[in-house]
């Protein structure tokens, strides 16, 4: 997964990390728009499964002892971070070029954007 420079600045200013996004890339789902870009987002009816499953994976990572200390931290601070993402009220979004896999921008979903017609 390609980012641009456009959206390395909107993942500085909303806090996320390059992980998070890929996690959000695997579990979320991809809507197509116009100009060959697309949407991915988490559906709402999906994210208490999601939650619960990343709770499972971050509770296994506790009782696993063959990773070493610092990068069982950084994984599961990105852990938990993804279900603080999925538990909020404004859901996460990134925006991709297709043809590249490029990440073009990446935000939290408010009510003004939930009714746009994409």
């Amino acid at each position: 997964m390609k980012i641009t420079n456009h959206a390395e600045l909107r993942l500085a200013q909303r806090s996320f990390y390059e992980e998070e996004l890929k996690i959000l890339a695997a579990i979320g789902v991809v809507v197509e728009q116009k100009g060959g870009t697309s949407l991915s987002i988490v559906p709402k009816a999906e994210k208490a499964k999601w939650i619960g499953t990343i709770k499972e994976a971050l509770s296994m990572l506790c009782g696993l002892t063959n990773i070493p200390l610092q990068e069982k931290k950084r994984v599961r601070k990105v852990l938990a971070r993804t279900i603080e993402r999925l538990s909020a009220k404004n859901q996460p979004y990134f925006v991709s070029y297709d043809e590249e896999d490029t990440v073009i921008t990446c935000g939290h979903y408010t009510a003004r954007r939930l009714t746009r017609n994409h």
